[in-house]
């Protein structure tokens, strides 16, 4: 009897289309679910008007789910009613949905942000941004507007706004770097602060040789400069010296740490080096490291 029902069943919507607001920069999509006997057929209309699959619009079906695709992003012809239809043998049943646009004014996702630059690089900035079409963009430096030169390449690849100096940093390059998306509905702005700084990792204060007495916890220090990412490693005798219950490495600002976490003992001695280093170069220090003897003198005493 249940497989005689079905085989009966009419054609009705189990989801319905619901109305809809949608940004003029995005691409209307609706969908609506069904259920009934085969064989079943779908049509799909605006304002009355049946639509075909076309370079407009796709129609197609997902399992038991009628969808309609807009091809193009949304404009002024979007907004209107819409309907699905479907239909079988015994009965046909119709759901509809009002759109609407929304005008969504330019606005950035993702804004600038400060950035420290090697004088051996060039300099790129990058921001994202959503809003209704048509997006003007334009780059400022200084409050002075970025054209596209010999000096530098402006371009919009998807949503994402790309300004690239085409020559290695110069002192003429720090500055403020702003960027203006607009439409016709809105307007927005972000900026950052660039600034130079000398490439390659190297030291400012190096390691100094140090005679240390037995009970004493050796401490040893050096200060750093050199753009972003660093990495900064430790040796003793030539081998790497990790943190671990004996000792502790760490980086404050600029200056590398060697702190001994115990007393120093007849292993205390060597060669200690550090390295830092970065995309651009490498440095190293070193110092030698010995124990003094005068508490031996003091006992013998």
């Amino acid at each position: 009897m249940d497989l005689v029902m079905f085989f009966l069943e009419p054609a009705r919507f189990v989801k319905r289309l619901t109305d809809m607001a949608i940004p003029l920069s995005q691409k209307l999509r609706l969908q609506c679910t069904f259920t009934g006997a085969p064989k079943m057929f779908f049509t799909w209309y605006k304002d009355g008007k049946q639509l075909y699959a076309s370079y407009r619009y796709n129609t197609r079906i997902i399992d038991n789910t009628c969808v309609l695709e807009c091809l193009h992003e949304s404009n002024n012809e979007t907004p209107g009613k819409y309907s699905c239809e479907v239909s079988n043998s015994f009965g046909t049943d119709i759901c509809h949905a009002n759109i609407t646009t929304v005008t969504e004014p330019a606005r950035f996702e993702q804004k600038l942000k400060d950035k420290k630059v090697a004088m051996s690089k060039k300099l790129k900035l990058e921001c994202t941004f959503t809003g209704a079409p048509k997006i003007f963009v334009t780059w400022y430096k200084d409050g002075k507007q970025i054209y596209a030169s010999y000096r530098y390449n402006t371009q919009i690849v998807g949503n994402t706004c790309i300004l690239e100096c085409l020559h290695e940093c110069t002192k003429d390059t720090p500055g403020i770097y702003s960027c203006e998306v607009s439409n016709s509905y809105g307007i927005d702005i972000c900026q950052a602060e660039v600034t130079t700084v000398s490439g390659p990792a190297r030291f400012v204060k190096k390691l100094t040789n140090q005679s240390v007495l037995w009970g004493q916890k050796l401490r040893l220090e050096c200060s750093f400069t050199g753009i972003e990412k660093l990495f900064v490693t430790w040796y003793k005798d030539d081998k790497q010296v990790y943190a671990s219950y004996r000792c502790n490495t760490k980086v404050i600002g600029n200056t590398c740490i060697l702190e001994y976490l115990r007393e120093c003992d007849e292993d205390t001695p060597g060669k200690y080096s550090c390295e830092v280093t970065n995309e651009d170069g490498s440095d190293i220090c070193h110092a030698l490291v010995t124990l003094a003897t005068g508490w031996l003198t003091n006992l013998v005493s």
